[in-house]
């Protein structure tokens, strides 16, 4: 057995890529290897413990139980690299598992007292084998992905690791609500400040009043400066934790279109930052892209939106952002955009005849957009017994959703003309009054079988419009799901039909002909799958969340999930796998798509990769428990 060799091949695999070369010239005067031919069992259930760590060098192992019944069950398959008997070398207790050769097998074995000296010794072994295999997987092979994108460099990061409290510099100036406009000027003159807090009698804060404020609504109109400073002031107070990171903050401030957001800290209000402060702290603020589309007056100066979101991603990514940090991005800028659009719609064919709330569904209503967005919009308006109003709202819908489409697609997509009318992102059919909606929900309930709906349908965030349209439609439709034993029973059928793409032997499965053969659609069959088990799962524990990450953490708060955690980590990593190889799709010059090839990832990456399709499995075993997901034709 040549030592290079032996050696070289423990560098390649985790954790033993861990050790230096030291540690691993020490492993090596150890190892032996065994040849086991196809159907030998190397390791019996509840037989004697194991006095060797067995590492797969050629070949493939199975690992089963055998129940209380005598039905086998399988629990994993490993390949090369991947070990097995680890449990039981450490405890020396009887193996859990029975391993049986499926084909002609190489091992490496490495002695019991080796393992052991060197997780008594190196740390970062000895971390990985106490915490789980999966969030070291992920742990490691994330940093591992980031380098392997060009794109990818050592960034200041301050923006995601700087808590928002670190950048307060002065404590906050407040005056009281009877204070006159100019009283109120003459201190932010002096203090040299851009924006006062106002109070009230007990001193809590109730708004804020910016020097734009002072140009816009007293200046501009010739306002008495003797007024009390409230009847200028902003009232729509946004707070943010001082422990939060930064960009959180900066996410707030986008979201609801300020400049200003309070710091509280254990329930004192300590200070005020702005985006200037975001800015310095950085370099540059995201915000610029917003001030941007805010600024357009048509369509023409919102055709560099794209590419500039682009850039902001490519440059978030560079500086340590997280999958949820650069979708959350993605998202608000979108909602910015749509909402700018259906400003300019609106003054040029005027406003609906009905209220209504325009509303997304599917992964903008969740706010997880990548670079390859997938945006789906409706509409719920008022209902009306007015049948020529009804008839007009019709009309009217017709040629807002036709505006908005070939708009939107030009900004988002690069899309005109007849591209739109392929993939529109609002048609006709999800154009309805209220109880056109919910007649619609309690048709698919009675029989969702029959009737198939998109649980996309189940995500939904209003946007523009009558919030309170949407909140009695969303209400109604959970309500009508939860109490469906049916539906339920749909949603897990739907959510399981939809298998990971890891075959037999954990092999991918990849596409076998076409423009993406030998790649595997990561989105559809990675993230989907969390998404669709999350938001079943959610639905079930009554958590009111539309977010996937906040229906993962809820359920992570019930602790009846303990999945959970993993869980959490995988859709970050699969979100970020996504993202990065979009970006470099991008770099490439191709149009970014969902599609990766797993040939050209590490051997680390592929192995995180199974092991994130393997933990769906497991939980889609936990949904076939719990739920009728098998039907007759």
């Amino acid at each position: 057995m040549l030592k290079d060799e032996v050696a070289d091949f423990f560098r390649k695999y985790p954790p033993f890529n861990l050790l230096n070369d030291r540690e691993i010239d020490l492993l090596v005067e150890d190892v032996s290897i065994e040849y086991y031919p196809k159907g030998f069992r190397i390791l019996a259930q509840n037989g004697p413990p194991t006095e060797y760590l067995r590492i797969v060098k050629k070949g493939a192992v199975k690992v089963y139980v055998q129940s209380d019944e005598g039905e086998d069950l399988t629990i994993d398959f490993r390949s090369e690299g991947e070990l097995f008997g680890y449990i039981s070398l450490i405890s020396s207790d009887r193996s859990r598992a029975n391993v049986v050769a499926i084909e002609d097998t190489l091992c490496y074995l490495i002695p019991r007292e080796r393992i052991i000296s060197l997780i008594e010794t190196n740390p970062e072994l000895n971390q990985y084998f106490l915490k789980s295999f999966f969030i070291n997987f992920i742990d490691k092979t994330y940093e591992e992905t980031k380098k392997r994108f060009s794109i990818i460099g050592e960034g200041e990061r301050l923006l995601f690791t700087t808590p928002v409290g670190e950048i307060v510099r002065r404590s906050p100036v407040t005056v009281p609500h009877d204070t006159t406009i100019r009283q109120a000027a003459r201190i932010m003159t002096q203090e040299q400040i851009s924006s006062v807090i106002v109070t009230d009698r007990d001193g809590v804060p109730t708004g804020i009043v910016t020097d734009r404020d002072l140009r816009t609504k007293v200046v501009a109109r010739g306002r008495d400066i003797e007024e009390p400073v409230e009847n200028i002031m902003s009232s729509h107070l946004i707070r943010v934790d001082a422990s939060e990171f930064c960009f959180e903050a900066l996410l707030k401030m986008i979201r609801y279109n300020i400049h200003h957001i309070l710091v509280i800290e254990r329930g004192r209000l300590t200070g005020l930052v702005s985006n200037h402060d975001f800015m310095l702290l950085q370099g540059q603020s995201p915000t610029t892209l917003v001030k941007e589309i805010e600024k357009a007056y048509d369509l023409t100066q919102m055709e560099n939106i794209r590419p500039r979101l682009i850039t902001v991603v490519t440059n978030m990514m560079k500086d340590g952002a997280r999958a949820y940090n650069l979708t959350g991005l993605i998202s608000e800028v979108v909602d910015k955009v749509i909402l700018k659009l259906i400003e300019q719609i609106e003054k040029q064919i005027g406003p609906a005849p009905l209220p209504y709330s325009l509303f997304a569904f599917g992964p903008l209503a969740r706010r997880e957009l990548t670079l390859s967005p997938r945006t789906r919009l409706g509409v719920v308006h008022e209902d009306t017994n007015n049948l020529t109003i009804l008839r007009t709202t019709r009309e009217y819908f017709k040629e807002f959703s036709d505006l908005l489409n070939r708009t939107l697609h030009a900004v988002i997509n690069g899309k005109t003309g007849s591209e739109v009318t392929t993939d529109p992102f609002i048609s006709g059919e999800q154009i309805k009054p209220l109880s056109d909606w919910e007649s619609l929900f309690r048709r698919y309930s009675e029989d969702p079988f029959r009737y198939r709906p998109s649980p996309e349908l189940l995500d939904l965030r209003s946007i523009h419009g009558e919030d309170i349209l949407l909140e009695k439609l969303h209400q109604g439709l959970v309500k009508t799901v939860t109490e469906s034993e049916e539906f339920m029973d749909y949603l897990a059928t739907e959510t399981v039909e939809n298998r990971p793409p890891l075959g037999f032997f954990r092999k991918f499965v990849v596409e076998k002909s076409g423009e993406h053969r030998n790649e595997l659609n990561i989105y559809d069959k990675g993230i989907i799958p969390v998404v669709s088990s999350t938001r079943l799962f959610a639905l079930e524990k009554g958590i009111d969340e539309t977010s996937t990450l906040r229906r993962i953490k809820g359920l992570i708060s019930t602790r009846e999930f303990p999945e959970g955690d993993d869980l959490l980590i995988a859709f970050d990593y699969l979100m970020m796998l996504l993202i990065h190889n979009q970006i470099g799709q991008i770099q490439r010059g191709l149009i970014p798509d969902s599609f990766i090839n797993p040939e050209a990832m590490t051997n680390l990456e592929k192995k995180t990769l199974k092991e994130t399709f393997q933990l769906i499995a497991n939980i889609y075993e936990i949904i076939e428990k719990g739920y009728r997901t098998e039907r007759t034709p």
